[in-house]
């Protein structure tokens, strides 16, 4: 395990983008940035204030700013574009992005049901809705053919998993019943949640829906995909774990991770898992 660097702020989000590491220091505004191999941290700069979400393509970056809206910038800085202006009361719970557009997921949690939305703009705007009155969207994934989502509901067993295909209007859930699912991948083949009861993948699709864990695993975005293994915390013992995606044991990655915070996320890319503790950004290779 190496420490990259010391973050003398709140980490509100972190991705890994090809040699670089990017995260937000939500009281300062700013995003951080660092050689993966490790080096010198530094600040992308941009024109825009950076609070919460963060996602990344090839060239560019995209952000929450909870006062502003959603912006995107070059990773290597530069003007920032506010592509969509977000009501005060709308709460952006989770956002990607592919090679020409940023996705968001979000609801109004003062409203009451059906009061999310998932939202896409192109990287220069305007922004416009996919699927509006859903219940409580919170992760959020893409492909080239659909949108992929996790909607909590009330958080009991009436949550669901939902995919929809670019340029149709009528989300289908893939799989019902889930108990506060959360993070969200897929892969050319299968999609992968994280819920309060373990991990799970189903055919794009819909189809079986096959459980690669029931480990104690937190209701928060801590959990990612390589197209080996899923990476989440447990939330019983407090360590980084894997499965793999095609089925089989749980092992460790790393033993405790004091301090983790949840909102942060964690970031993999071939070589190694990426998160942020104690003021701290570590990595460990190999995963």
């Amino acid at each position: 395990m190496q420490t990259l660097t010391t973050v003398q702020d709140i980490v509100a989000s972190l991705v890994v983008q090809g040699d670089n590491l990017y995260w937000v220091n939500a009281s300062a505004g700013t995003i951080g940035t660092i050689p993966v191999a490790g080096g010198a941290a530094g600040t992308v700069p941009t024109t825009a204030r950076a609070q919460y979400h963060l996602a990344a393509n090839p060239t560019n970056l995209s952000w929450w700013d909870a006062y502003g809206g959603i912006w995107t910038a070059p990773l290597t800085g530069g003007g920032a574009t506010r592509v969509a202006t977000i009501a005060m009361n709308f709460s952006v719970t989770a956002m990607t992005m592919d090679d020409a557009n940023v996705y968001w997921a979000g609801d109004v949690p003062t409203v009451g049901t059906n009061s999310g939305a998932i939202m896409t703009a192109p990287l220069g705007g305007p922004s416009k809705s996919l699927a509006p009155n859903q219940a409580a969207p919170a992760g959020i994934a893409v492909d080239a053919a659909n949108i992929y989502w996790t909607d909590r509901a009330t958080g009991q067993n009436d949550g669901a998993v939902m995919q929809l295909a670019f340029g149709t209007s009528a989300p289908m859930a893939i799989a019902s019943g889930q108990t506060d699912p959360v993070g969200i991948a897929v892969d050319a083949r299968d999609v992968y949640w994280v819920s309060a009861t373990g991990v799970f993948k189903v055919p794009v699709g819909g189809g079986t829906i096959v459980s690669l864990s029931n480990a104690n695993t937190p209701a928060e975005p801590m959990f990612a995909v390589d197209g080996v293994s899923a990476y989440w915390i447990d939330n019983g013992t407090g360590a980084i774990v894997k499965a793999p995606l095609a089925g089989g044991a749980v092992v460790p990655v790393v033993g405790t991770v004091v301090g983790a915070t949840l909102q942060a996320g964690l970031a993999v890319d071939a070589t190694s898992v990426y998160w942020e503790g104690m003021g701290s950004i570590f990595k460990v290779t190999p995963k």
